[in-house]
């Protein structure tokens, strides 16, 4: 005998619609399982795509912002280039008037008609 004529000879016909009630109440019970876990997996999936949105979005901004500071280094290194010249000259300027002014002191320099007694 197949085991499916022994079940059917051995448990009441009651019974085995029962246990074919229970396994399809606990298919439907799995299947809304499934169902529910799926509508969470979407939402999950829903709120990663607007995470990586915002990300991709600061991202950019980001990008902005550090091209902006560099140029803004750029521009500060060319104003501090200039001031470093602009210092040098003067060191320059100074050197040669004090060599100017100690040449006056000793008597040996010329007068330039700038100079007041």
């Amino acid at each position: 005998m197949c085991a499916h004529c022994f079940l059917a000879s051995a448990l009441p016909r009651r019974r085995l619609a029962e246990l074919t009630n229970d396994s399809i109440r606990q298919k439907e019970a799995s299947i809304e399982q499934s169902k529910k876990e799926r509508k969470q997996i979407e939402s999950n999936i829903s709120d990663l795509k607007s995470i990586k949105k915002d990300l991709e979005s600061s991202k950019q901004n980001l990008q902005q912002y550090v091209t902006n500071l560099d140029a803004q280094v750029t521009s500060m290194q060319g104003k501090i280039d200039d001031l470093n010249q602009k210092i040098s000259t003067k060191k320059t300027e100074i050197s040669e008037k004090e060599k100017e002014l100690a040449q006056f002191r000793e008597g040996k320099g010329t007068c330039t008609g700038r100079e007041t007694a």
